[in-house]
C-alpha cells in the first residue's frame, strides 16, 4: 500500500514539474514575442514620424532605450 502512495506522489511531482517548466517556457517564449513585436512597431511608427516632419535629414529621430 505505501509503494503505491509514494508512485502517486512521484507522478503527481513529475506532472508539476512538466508544467511548471511548460509554463515557463510559454511566458519567456511571449515575453519576447511581444517585446519584437513593440520594436517593430516603434520602427514603423519612428519612419511614419520622419516622413511626416519636415527635416528630411533624419536629425530629429526619437532614439529607444531597448537595447
Amino acid at each position: 500500500m505505501k509503494t503505491n502512495t509514494v508512485e502517486r506522489w512521484v507522478t503527481i511531482a513529475g506532472a508539476l514539474t512538466a508544467l511548471t517548466l511548460l509554463t515557463s517556457l510559454l511566458l519567456l517564449t511571449g515575453c519576447n514575442t511581444v517585446k519584437g513585436v513593440a520594436k517593430d512597431i516603434y520602427s514603423v511608427t519612428e519612419g511614419i514620424q520622419n516622413e511626416m516632419s519636415n527635416d528630411n535629414h533624419g536629425d530629429d529621430v526619437r532614439h529607444n532605450d531597448w537595447d
